[in-house]
């Protein structure tokens, strides 16, 4: 009977470890795990009972059924980003997606289209760009951040606690202006 149970798990278990890919990490380090989420910017694996994220930035490339598999593929167009490595500039597009950057500078530029005039808001679009205010500031967060503090960011964002503080963050703001307001007037109209 202990024979039987012990050939049951192992051909329970055998085609899991089949089915494993290989990923091949940019700092040389290459694992052999299930992968069992991929997201955008980012791959799911499990070892054992832990699971394991790896994005974009990380992965050089992933081997799967035994061929080479490119990772996921980005629209980032590197000449915009001269000197700058390639998996630092997706991390950090990763982490202005995620820590809603890009959805409040679009959210902005539609407040200010608002009070824009209908014949001139084409010009206006084509002059106030997201992807152009982004394309600049991505060195500006490359000189701040290491790989690995990106990588640590990301995962805060990506957390229940990081939405939170996405979701939270505008309405803070315009909370915090409104008073400082109120602070600013009363002092004003002291004797």
């Amino acid at each position: 009977m202990r024979k039987i149970s012990l050939i049951l798990m192992g051909a329970l278990l055998a085609p899991t470890a089949c089915f494993a890919e290989i990923i091949h990490l940019k700092d040389g380090r290459i694992v052999s795990e299930k992968i069992v989420e991929r997201g955008r910017y980012y791959i799911v694996t499990m070892d054992g009972v832990m699971p394991k994220k790896y994005y974009d930035g990380e992965i050089d490339f992933i081997e799967e059924d035994g061929q080479r598999q490119p990772k996921v593929q980005s629209d980032i167009d590197m000449s915009k980003f001269e000197g700058l490595p390639e998996d630092k500039v997706q991390l950090i597009m990763i982490l202005i997606d995620v820590s809603g950057v890009r959805k409040n500078m679009e959210l902005n530029i539609e407040q200010v289209l608002k009070g824009v005039e209908e014949e001139k808001k084409e010009k206006f679009k084509e002059l106030f760009k997201v992807s152009d205010i982004i394309d600049r500031i991505v060195p500006i967060y490359s000189n701040h951040y290491t790989n690995e503090e990106l990588i640590k960011i990301i995962e805060f964002y990506e957390s229940a606690a990081g939405q939170k503080v996405v979701e939270s963050t505008p309405k803070i703001m315009q909370e915090t202006v409104q008073e400082a307001a109120r602070y600013f007037q009363e002092k004003l109209s002291l004797p």
